[in-house]
């Protein structure tokens, strides 16, 4: 974080005097002045005493210094041994994102390989989803293809081809580059789709709706299915004889009206 402390700067003391072999006294010599490891986006406190990070990123030790990287590099894929990346600031992946791994940064999100599970801002290859990908951005979505994955973009999405992918888009989906195709799926726009071919020779449904808010309608959609499925779980809880589970669910619900009571009055 900006202003974290990143290290100490240590000052010296004084020496403590020393007596030779001879028993002659030996003075101390002045203690030397430490090297700061001070490099990019760090800063010498007005003490003197610590060194802080100017901005949010990834502190790196070159050998001789300390500098703060915004852009997060992971010369690798992201897997079992990187676990989940969650950085401030931008991700720059130069392998894949393999499945069951997720991916968050309050900037850009670049991925040079391919993705199947991650939240991404920006995508220089492509997406296969597998139907289990789930792809969300707060801004844009660019990305050589996309294939079999779900998609909500509060701005716009813009892919050379778009195969078999559920879309959500508060602004536009675009294909108009290379092959420029949308095959399959579903596209909910909010304004515009365009794209050089819709659809195939051999007749795949392929849905497009355009109007209203695509993502807030999802997420929408998406809590009123859980609060049904909520629902019939607590529907057949109570049809059940006692049980531990249905005795903690009672207790449960009978301290949150107690709490709503309470705080009503």
């Amino acid at each position: 974080m900006k202003e974290d402390v990143i290290c100490d700067i240590i000052p010296p003391v004084p020496g403590v005097p020393g007596i030779a072999v001879t028993g002659d006294p030996v003075p101390p010599n002045l203690g030397a002045e430490p090297v700061i490891p001070q490099g990019r986006n760090t800063v010498v406190s007005e003490d003197g005493k610590h060194l802080p990070a100017t901005k949010a990123g990834h502190v790196e030790f070159t050998g001789h210094n300390f500098q703060v990287n915004p852009v997060l590099q992971i010369l690798k894929d992201v897997d079992q041994e990187t676990g989940d990346i969650n950085f401030l600031g931008d991700v720059h992946i130069h392998g894949d994102v393999t499945r069951g791994f997720t991916v968050r940064a309050t900037g850009n999100i670049q991925v040079d390989g391919v993705i199947e599970s991650c939240m991404v801002e920006i995508v220089s290859s492509g997406v296969q989803g597998q139907d289990c990908a789930i792809i969300r951005a707060h801004k844009s979505i660019y990305a050589k293809y996309l294939e079999r994955c779900r998609v909500y973009a509060l701005e716009s999405v813009q892919a050379d081809c778009i195969i078999d992918c559920t879309i959500y888009s508060n602004g536009t989906v675009k294909a108009r580059t290379g092959r420029g195709v949308i095959i399959g799926g579903i596209i909910r726009s909010a304004h515009e789709v365009s794209a050089t071919i819709v659809g195939s020779k051999v007749e795949r449904l392929t849905s497009i709706f355009l109007g209203g808010l695509p993502c807030e309608e999802s997420e929408r959609t998406e809590i009123l299915s859980d609060l049904d499925r909520i629902s019939n779980e607590i529907s057949i809880l109570e049809e059940q004889p006692d049980s531990p589970s249905k005795q903690a669910f009672q207790a449960s619900s009978q301290f949150l009206s107690q709490s709503d009571e309470a705080s009503e009055t």
